[in-house]
């Protein structure tokens, strides 16, 4: 769920961006969760790359960036990020056996006594 901090984050960045002379013109997606701006999009060089992480790392408030821009006409990330794991959201945990077990029983006993009329 975004907070309302990382809501300000995200129009803040994109103030800056958009306020850039080479930046302006460039399809940019701002991303802010927990304060952790990731910028994605194409980027027509390196440097343009560099200067859109920078305008989002000195943004006041702003934790940290995750750059995955990409400059040119690349058509795979930087090396970098190659080296990062993908976000994975967690997988539910599995039920607990035990408890499971447990709340079973208690089910068929409650059953089993309002059959029998106790």
């Amino acid at each position: 769920m975004k907070t309302e901090i990382d809501t300000l984050l995200t129009y803040r960045v994109i103030a800056r961006i958009v306020g850039d002379p080479v930046l302006h013109r460039q399809r940019i997606t701002v991303e802010v969760h927990d304060q952790v701006v990731t910028l994605l999009g194409r980027v027509p060089s390196p440097q343009a790359r560099l200067t859109a992480a920078e305008l989002a790392r000195h943004t006041p408030g702003v934790r940290d960036i995750c750059n995955r821009l990409r400059a040119g006409g690349r058509d795979r990330p930087d090396e970098f990020d190659e080296l990062t794991a993908p976000y994975q959201p967690p997988s539910p945990r599995p039920a607990n056996g035990l408890a499971l077990t447990v709340a079973l029983f208690f089910a068929f006993v409650t059953i089993i006594l309002a059959l029998s009329g106790e």
